[in-house]
Order: C-alpha cells, then structure tokens, then sequence
C-alpha cells in the first residue's frame, strides 16, 4: 500500500502546513544526553591520542590512529546533532489535494485511500477570572490521529491560548490543518463509501458504531433501523455527536445516543452516510 501512496503526484504548493516540536523537557533531556555522550567519547578520544604521547610511545600502530579519529568523528556527529536533528516526537504535516506528507520519525507520503481511520478533536474553552481590562482568553485544544492501512499512525495537536476577540480555527493552524485533512479526506473517500454501502457492506466507525442498509448499530448492543432515525449532528461547544430518533409515526423526536464526537472514526464521514438517510418531513424543522 505504500508503494502505491508513492505513485500518486503531489502537485504544487501545500493547501496548508503544520509543524508541531517535541515536548520541551523531553528535547532538553535528549540534548543533554547527547551532549553528555558526545563529551564521554570526546575526552575518550583525547585519551587515547594522549597517552601513547605521555608514555613516549611512537605512533607506530594504526589502530590507535584510527580508533581515536573514530571517536573524534562520532563526537562531532553527536555534538551536531544536538542542534540539528529533530526531537523523536516532532511531527510536521502538509495537506495537498491528493494527500498528506511531512515527517513523523521517518518521512510519510500518504494518499487519501491509504488511511483508514482519522480521529479529529478540536475544543474550545473559555477562561474565567481574567484580570480587569484585559480581554477574556480561549484555549484551543487540538488533537489528530492517523490511522494507516498499513498499521502506522500519525498523531499531532496542542494547545493554544488566544484572545478571545480573535480566536477562530482558521488562526490556529493545528486547527485548520485538522479540519482541512477531514474536508479532503471525505471528498475523496465518501463515493468509495457510498458504493460500498450501496452493494450491502457494513461500514465500521469504531469504536463502537457501524452501519448497513438496515440501520445503525452501536455496540453490538442498541439498534435503530432507519425508519426510526431522524438525524445526526455535532454539538461543537459540547464536542457530542447527537443521533435523534422518532417514533414509529415520526410525531416526536428525542436523543438515540450523545457520544463525544472525537470517540468516532472518521466521523466526517459517518455524518455525511447518516445526512444521506434522512427523510426530511414537510412541515418539520429537520435543521
């Protein structure tokens, strides 16, 4: 599947970017590391080109040439490294049109079909208690993971404080590149979906709901055919995705299940399926 994610053409400039650094205790604690080893291998180096000298001992064997030029060479190497490689947890990620690349550990170039579960997460909460004259603050969580087919994940998010005059989705750019990724994600993979729904499939949004010609299913353990759905919505503020059911003469509504919208795989697209099911009745505001 990964050979295949290296044929599609990633053209033009990205539709959006995101680099998110490591954790800043864990970069220092892997400088220091790295500084401390580099300086180990350092002073074992001189040592080995200094004692022959203290000893009066000619430089008549090529090994310690080469052993205390080795160690020189490492030294250096780990030295550098403390200012140019990236921490372990860094991630950075670019949105095209035909999918996702960047560097999670190792390099990525994922397209759209290659990813098989996408867990998006953005909240907003509104701090209290600010101090007379100063405008109220909003902290912007955001959290992202990628599920590959072929069993690799990549994960990004943070958190952000902003005034909250000016917070917004699109000022944060975790944000935004979360909620581009799923806007692409489902263009390119509802019809796929829809096919396979049509063709009797039933589709998994793990962790705990699935859906067929028949109806929704959660858990193996409730089931609401589709006569009895009327629709389904997230509740941004409360971050809960409500699925609302009728009864059998469609005359009333009420909640069906209330679950947090991040615990849904690729609920994008599980929106999208349940939109396409619902029988809007003359006269009912379905909105």
């Amino acid at each position: 599947m990964q050979d295949q994610g290296k044929s599609v053409a990633f053209s033009g400039q990205p539709l959006a970017d995101y680099h998110m650094a490591g954790k800043a205790r864990e970069r220092l604690v892997v400088r220091l590391l790295r500084l401390l080893i580099g300086g180990l291998v350092l002073v074992a180096a001189l040592g080995i080109a200094y004692l022959p000298l203290a000893a009066h001992t000619p430089f008549s064997d090529a090994w310690i040439l080469y052993v205390s030029s080795g160690a020189f060479l490492i030294a250096a190497l780990l030295i550098i490294g403390v200012r140019f490689t990236p921490p372990a947890d860094s991630v950075q990620i670019a949105v095209y049109p035909e999918g996702i690349k960047g560097r999670s550990g190792r390099p990525f170039q994922v397209a759209w079909r290659e990813i098989a579960y996408l867990w998006g997460e953005i909240t907003s909460e509104e701090s209290n208690g600010s101090p007379r004259g100063q405008s109220a603050k909003v902290k912007i969580t955001t959290k992202c993971t990628i599920q590959l087919i072929d069993g690799r994940s990549i994960a990004f998010g943070g958190e952000q404080i902003e005034k909250a005059a000016q917070s917004g989705h699109t000022n944060n750019k975790a944000a935004h590149t979360i909620e581009l990724i799923e806007a692409k994600f489902n263009e390119a993979m509802l019809p796929t979906f829809i096919e396979r729904f049509e063709r009797g499939e039933t589709i998994k949004f793990p962790p705990d709901f699935a859906i067929n010609k028949d109806g929704i299913n959660y858990r193996n353990r409730e089931f609401l055919e589709w006569p009895q759905f009327a629709y389904a919505s997230p509740d941004l503020e409360r971050g809960v995705f409500q699925l609302r059911q009728t009864d059998r003469r469609r005359q009333s509504v009420q909640d069906w299940m209330v679950v947090p919208t991040h615990s849904i795989a690729n609920v994008t697209l599980f929106q999208a399926m349940l939109k396409r099911m619902t029988q809007p009745i003359s006269g009912y505001d379905w909105s």
